[in-house]
């Protein structure tokens, strides 16, 4: 296994399917099970509890990639996130150029309002 696959691969969990980057992932033990798998033959896999279960992980995560991804209501959900970041881009970009960037932006916000200290309304940025 490569370098940059085990980097990709699920570390705390057997798979999961992550619907802000359209993937599926695997453990490095199921990517390698299922890679193995792939090559033999279903008598000698139903011998393999270790194969069925990494197969069944690779199974159900792809039913998650097919609910998202493989209907109309999540290819429109899957759009929100790029949409959503395409319209706050230039409200966050004014706010950068008036405040100093801080990350995450949420904590900073409820640290300024827990002091006391708020943004006139409406907001400088984001006219």
């Amino acid at each position: 296994m490569t370098k940059n696959a085990e980097y990709n691969a699920v570390l705390n969990a057997h798979g999961l399917y992550n619907s802000e980057q359209f993937v599926l992932r695997l453990s490095p033990i199921n990517h390698r099970l299922v890679a193995e798998a792939d090559a033999l033959n279903s008598a000698t896999i139903s011998r393999s509890p270790e194969m069925i279960r990494a197969y069944s992980t690779y199974l159900h995560e792809t039913i998650h990639w097919w609910q998202h991804m493989g209907s109309t209501t999540g290819v429109v959900l899957s759009l929100c996130y790029p949409n959503q970041t395409h319209g706050n881009l230039s409200f966050l970009s004014e706010l950068a150029s008036q405040v100093q960037p801080k990350k995450s932006i949420k904590s900073w916000a409820k640290r300024g309002e827990l002091s006391g200290r708020t943004l006139s309304y409406p907001p400088k940025f984001g006219h």
